[in-house]
């Protein structure tokens, strides 16, 4: 009989069997329900962090374009002979002029005003002589060159130093000039010994020659003998 009852247990001992493994099965199910819903919790965190890693890089895009914007590269390498910005974050307008660069590795060139009322007899390839005032023409005489091109619109100049296009607006308030290009034949004055580099941003003074004559002719024009072609 004791074996018996050890093989076949009561309706209790089932029933209270029975009662754990539905117990466990509950609670294995909550648990189930439970990492489902941080599965989904997780799926969504996922999905926002990706979304906000899609905004981050658009404004990181539009960040890197607009810092962009804030440099501005030559068009060419070169010496920076004048520069218009005085501070530091300073606005710049479209179309402003910011600085006057020389390129590099091209040849030097002469920035001459001629008057509205002597463009007239100012060609290309018309030879010229040059007077740097930092070369005294008394000590270094003249610098030989060669008219390269001529402007074809007249500009404005306030005191030889800032030009900008003729208009309505200005003509009467400053003297009209046409910019003249000049390429020299050295870039150095020599007497004797001595010699006087060109450097950027010199100043000085154009004779351009119009016409070449005779000594002869000269004389006989001057006293009226010919006439004056």
């Amino acid at each position: 009989m004791i074996a018996a009852k050890a093989i076949n247990p009561s309706n209790a001992e089932v029933k209270m069997a029975t009662e754990r493994i539905s117990q466990q099965k509950a609670s294995g199910e909550a648990t189930i329900a439970i990492l489902n819903r941080e599965k989904e919790a997780l799926i969504q965190q996922r999905i926002e962090v990706q979304k906000q890693l899609e905004r981050n890089k658009s404004e990181l895009e539009q960040v890197e374009k607009d810092l962009s914007k804030t440099i501005i590269t030559a068009p060419a390498d070169g010496i920076i002979l004048k520069l218009n910005l005085r501070n530091s974050g300073q606005t710049v307008q479209p179309g402003e002029k910011i600085a006057q660069i020389a390129p590099s590795n091209t040849p030097w060139v002469v920035k001459a005003l001629v008057t509205a009322a002597d463009i007239g007899k100012v060609k290309t390839d018309q030879k010229t002589q040059l007077r740097i005032s930092a070369c005294p023409y008394p000590d270094y005489g003249t610098l030989k060159g060669v008219v390269t091109s001529v402007s074809p619109d007249a500009i404005t100049s306030q005191n030889n130093s800032n030009t900008e296009p003729l208009t309505a607006k200005n003509s009467s308030q400053a003297n009209a000039f046409y910019e003249v290009t000049i390429e020299p034949e050295s870039l150095s004055l020599s007497q004797g010994n001595h010699q006087c580099y060109i450097q950027l941003g010199m100043q000085g003074r154009v004779d351009i020659i119009s016409r070449e004559e005779s000594v002869l002719r000269f004389f006989l024009r001057k006293a009226r003998l010919i006439t004056d072609l």
